[in-house]
């Protein structure tokens, strides 16, 4: 009798604990899926801004509505990616919202200013 009635509590225990394990590990997914569509995103951006070429918009799991915006001036350009993490019913579980921003340098205009310069200096 005592057997079954331990037999009994272990069932009912897993019964009550087994949901809970399922749904900790399935947040802690999704947490590192949108940690890497965030850290992906954000690397294309910057690689864009350096750059300067468009590229595909890339697609990650359960990402979707990827949308590229950016400005480019004289001196700095700026790519921006917006999109969001999502679930299986296609609700919107993290917003994803990634922007680089760079200062578009002229290698030989810098060059020729710092030897003009040094030749100043001498």
């Amino acid at each position: 009798m005592k057997n079954q009635l331990t037999q009994a509590s272990l069932t009912i225990e897993a019964a009550l604990i087994a949901p809970l394990l399922i749904l900790s590990v399935m947040g802690v997914l999704y947490l590192s899926f949108h940690l890497h569509n965030r850290t992906c995103l954000y690397a294309s951006a910057a690689e864009q801004a350096i750059s300067g070429h468009k590229q595909e918009d890339p697609s990650y799991f359960g990402m979707q509505n990827v949308n590229r915006g950016g400005s480019e001036s004289k001196s700095h350009r700026t790519v921006r990616f917006t999109s969001g993490t999502w679930d299986f019913n296609g609700e919107k579980l993290y917003a994803i919202d990634e922007e680089a921003e760079y200062k578009i340098i002229r290698p030989v205009k810098t060059v020729r200013r710092v030897l003009a310069g040094k030749e100043f200096l001498e």
